[in-house]
C-alpha cells in the first residue's frame, strides 16, 4: 500500500479538489466549534466522505445521506430505550437492522441505494454510542444529524461555488463517445475478421457505458441543467441506446452468414448496402447525412423485396439447397437495418433537442422499465456478513467490559457495508486496516505533539493543512482514492477536536486499537462468508444468465422483447469489469456468453407469437423451446448434457421448416427472424439450414 502511494503523480485538477476538500472540512469545523457540538469530527469528516469531483454527483450523495442518516437516528432512538436493559438482545437488533438495511441497498444498484447503507451504520453508531447512558440517545442521535447535515452543507456549498463541474459536460461527452463508438463497432464489424473478434468484448463495453450513465442521468437531476431536456427525455434516449446493442449483434450475425453462404464474399448488394450503412454512421465532411440515409432506406427497401422474391423461388420446402435460409438472412437483415435505423435517428433526434434545450416534437412517458437485476444471493450473504460482524464485536464488547470497544462494534459496521458493492472487499479491507494503522500513528502525533502547541483557530488549520492537503490530492485518483479516505477519515475521527483537548495517551490507544479491530472483524468474516474471486463472481453471473433463458424459453418471464433485451444487457454491463479481472478462459466464456445472451431476446419475442401460429406451428416451436431450455439447464450446470445441442438445432430447423409450410396469418417475417437469430447466436457454426 505504501508503494502503491508513491506511484501517485497530483495533477492541478486534484490539487484544487483537495483544497475544496479541506476548505469544506475546515469550514465544518469551525461552525462546529463555534457551536459546541458534541463531535466536530463527524461534521469534519463527513465533507470528505461525500467529496466528489462532480458537483451533481456530490449533491446527490449528500441528499441520500442525510435521508439515510435521519432513517437510522430514528431507528436507534426507537430501540435503545426499549431493549438497553437487554444489552445482548438489543445488539443483536442493532446488528440485524445493519444486515437488513445492506440487504436492501444491494438490491438497487441506483445512488439512492445510500439511503439504506447510511440508515444501517447510523442506527449502529447511535444506538451502540447511547447504551451506557439510554436516556441521551435523542442528544445522540440529534448530535449526529446537526453534524452530518453541517458537513454535507459546508461540502456542498463549497463545491457548487468554487471552480464547480458539472455532470452535464461528462455526460455529453460520453453520450458523444457512446454514438460514435457503437457506430465504429458495427462498421468494424463488418469489414473482417479482426472486427468480428473485437465485438463481443466491445459490446460489453458500451453496455457498461450505457450502465454508467443511468447513474450518471441521476446525479444530473442535482444541479444546474446544462442539459435541459427533462430527466423522461434522458431515460428514453438512454433506452434506445441500450435497445441498439443486440440489433448491433443481429446485424453483423446475418451479413457473416450471408458472406459465407456466398463464398466467403459479400453479395454485391449486401457488399453496396454496408457501404451506405458505413457512409450514414461515418459521414464525411462534405457528406449529405439527410440523403445518404434516404439511400440507405432506399437500399434496405430492396433488400427486403429481393428476400421475398428469394422466398418465393425457393419453392416447397424440402430442396436441398439454401435458397430458403437466403432468403430468411435476407429479409431479417432488412428488418434489424430498419430497427437500427429508427432507434438511431430517434437517439440522434433526441439528443439535438436535449443539447438545445429544447422539447422534443413527440410525446415522451414518464417511466420506461428499466429491467435492472437484482442478486438476492448475493445481498443475502452481504447483508449476513454485515450482522455477523456487528454482532461479534457487540458481545466481545459486552463480555470483556472493555470502554473502547463500542468504537470497535461502529467501525465493524462501517466497514461491513462500505465496501459491500465489491464482489470480494478482503483486499481493499486489509488495505483500510493498514491505512487505520497508519492514521494512529499520525492522529498520535498530532494529539501529543502538534496540537498541544496549537491555541488558536488559525494555527489548528494550519497544523491540519499539513497532513490533509497533500493526502487529500490522492482522494481524487481512482488507484489511490482506497488510500486516501481511509487514511483522512481515521485520522480525523482519532482526533476528535474538541473546545477543550482532554485526550489522554492510554484512551487514544484503546480507541486507536478498537478502530484496527472494528475493521479486522469483518475482514475475517466477509472472507468466510461472501467473499467471491472474479472467476467465480463470472461463472455466477453466467450461470444466472442461463437460468433466466431457460425461464424465458419456458415461458415464465413476464417481460416484453425490450425490457428483456434491457435486463440481459445489464447482466453483460455486469460481466466486463468483473470479466477483465478473471482468467484467460473465464474471460473467454463471458465474451462467448455476452454475444449469445443479446440474442436472447428472440426468446421472448417467439413467446409473444406463438399464438398467432397454426395448431403444428405451435407444437413444433413449444419442442424448441422445451429443447432450448434444457440446453439452457446444462449449460447453467456447467455440463454436457447428451445430445442436447443437436436436440436444439433438430427442433429449431423442424420449427423453420414448419413455419415457412404452414404460415400463420401475421407476424411471419418476425417470426423467422426470431428463429434465424437464435440459430445463428447459438448454433452459427453447424452448417446452413437447408429446409
Amino acid at each position: 500500500m505504501i508503494t502503491q502511494a508513491f506511484t501517485y503523480r497530483p495533477t492541478v485538477n486534484d490539487a484544487i479538489f483537495s483544497a475544496k476538500n479541506f476548505t469544506a472540512s475546515m469550514l465544518a469545523l469551525y461552525i462546529s466549534l463555534a457551536l459546541d457540538f458534541q463531535r466536530p469530527a463527524w461534521a469534519m469528516a463527513t465533507a470528505y466522505i461525500i467529496a466528489h469531483p462532480l458537483s451533481g454527483a456530490l449533491t446527490s450523495k449528500a441528499i441520500y445521506r442525510v435521508l439515510g442518516t435521519l432513517l437510522g437516528a430514528a431507528v436507534a432512538v426507537l430501540l435503545v430505550p426499549r431493549l438497553v436493559n437487554a444489552p445482548a438482545l438489543l445488539s443483536g437488533a442493532l446488528a440485524l437492522w445493519v444486515g437488513l438495511c445492506l440487504y436492501v441497498s444491494m438490491l438497487d444498484r441506483r445512488p439512492r441505494s445510500y439511503i439504506f447503507m447510511l440508515a444501517g451504520y447510523t442506527a449502529a453508531i447511535v444506538g451502540f454510542s447511547s447504551v451506557t447512558e439510554p436516556l441521551g440517545v435523542f442528544d445522540t442521535a440529534l448530535a449526529r444529524c446537526e453534524e452530518i447535515t453541517l458537513g454535507i452543507l459546508c461540502a456542498t456549498l463549497v463545491s457548487h461555488l468554487v471552480l464547480p463541474r458539472h455532470v452535464g459536460g461528462l455526460v455529453s461527452m460520453r453520450i458523444d463517445a457512446w454514438l460514435r463508438d457503437s457506430a465504429s463497432l458495427l462498421i468494424d464489424s463488418l469489414h473482417g475478421e479482426a472486427g468480428m473478434r473485437r465485438l463481443p468484448r466491445d459490446l460489453q463495453h458500451l453496455a457498461a457505458g450505457v450502465a454508467e450513465l443511468r447513474t450518471l442521468f441521476v446525479h444530473l437531476a442535482y444541479e444546474k441543467p446544462q442539459l435541459r431536456g427533462g430527466q423522461g427525455v434522458l431515460r428514453v434516449l438512454h433506452d434506445r441506446m441500450a435497445l441498439m446493442l443486440p440489433v448491433i449483434g443481429a446485424i453483423t450475425d446475418r451479413v457473416t452468414a450471408l458472406r459465407s453462404l456466398a463464398g466467403g464474399e459479400r453479395p454485391a448488394d449486401i457488399a453496396r448496402l454496408v457501404e451506405l450503412l458505413e457512409r450514414w454512421l461515418r459521414p464525411g465532411p462534405d457528406d449529405d447525412p439527410a440523403a445518404d440515409l434516404a439511400a440507405l432506406r432506399e437500399a434496405i427497401g430492396r433488400l427486403r423485396a429481393d428476400a421475398q422474391r428469394r422466398a418465393q423461388a425457393a419453392g416447397e420446402p424440402g430442396g436441398a439447397d439454401t435458397s430458403a435460409w437466403e432468403a430468411i438472412l435476407r429479409d431479417s437483415l432488412a428488418m434489424r437495418l430498419e430497427r437500427l435505423v429508427e432507434l438511431r435517428v430517434d437517439a440522434h433526434d433526441l439528443w439535438r433537442h436535449i443539447r438545445r434545450g429544447e422539447r422534443p416534437r413527440r410525446r415522451v412517458g414518464r417511466q420506461l422499465p428499466v429491467g435492472e437485476l437484482r442478486d438476492h444471493g448475493v445481498a443475502l450473504r452481504c447483508g449476513a456478513a454485515a450482522a455477523m460482524s456487528v454482532g461479534f464485536c457487540a458481545f466481545a464488547w459486552i463480555a470483556t467490559g472493555w470502554p473502547s470497544g463500542v468504537m470497535a462494534v461502529q467501525m465493524a459496521s462501517v466497514g461491513s457495508c462500505i465496501l459491500s458493492f465489491m464482489d470480494d472487499p478482503v483486499p481493499a479491507l486489509k488495505g483500510f486496516l493498514q491505512c487505520t494503522v497508519l492514521s494512529a500513528v499520525v492522529a498520535a502525533l498530532y494529539l501529543f505533539g502538534a496540537l498541544p502547541m496549537t491555541s488558536h483557530y488559525v494555527t489548528l488549520v494550519m497544523a491540519l493543512a499539513v497532513f490533509l492537503l497533500p493526502v487529500g490530492m490522492m482522494q481524487a485518483s481512482m488507484a489511490h482514492f482506497g488510500i486516501a479516505l481511509p487514511m483522512i477519515a481515521n485520522t480525523i475521527l482519532l482526533l476528535n477536536i474538541h473546545n477543550v483537548q482532554n485526550e489522554t495517551f492510554d484512551t487514544f490507544i484503546n480507541g486507536a486499537i478498537a478502530s484496527v479491530l472494528g475493521f479486522a472483524v469483518p475482514t475475517i468474516v466477509i472472507y468466510f462468508v461472501r467473499a467471491m474471486n472474479p472467476d467465480a463472481s463470472v461463472r455466477r453471473l453466467i450461470a444466472g444468465g442461463w437460468a433466466e433463458l431457460a425461464e424465458a424459453a419456458r415461458g415464465r418471464l413476464a417481460l416484453g422483447r425490450d425490457s428483456f433485451a434491457r435486463r440481459m444487457y445489464d447482466r453483460v454491463a455486469m460481466l466486463a469489469p468483473r470479466a477483465g479481472a478473471a482468467a484467460p478462459a473465464v474471460r473467454a466464456k463471458a465474451l462467448r456468453t455476452s454475444f449469445e445472451f443479446g440474442a436472447a431476446v428472440n426468446l421472448v419475442e417467439l413467446q409473444r407469437l406463438r399464438p398467432q401460429l397454426p395448431v403444428a406451428g405451435r407444437a413444433a416451436l413449444d419442442d424448441l423451446l422445451g429443447a432450448m431450455a434444457r440446453l439452457f439447464d446444462a449449460r447453467r450446470k456447467r455440463r454436457d448434457a447428451a445430445g442436447a445441442p443437436a436436440d436444439a438445432l433438430r427442433s429449431l430447423d423442424a420449427a423453420l421448416t414448419q413455419v415457412r409450410r404452414e404460415p400463420p396469418a401475421q407476424g411471419l417475417r418476425e417470426i423467422l427472424a426470431a428463429l434465424a437469430g437464435l440459430r445463428l447466436a447459438f448454433f452459427g457454426s453447424a452448417a446452413p439450414y437447408r429446409g
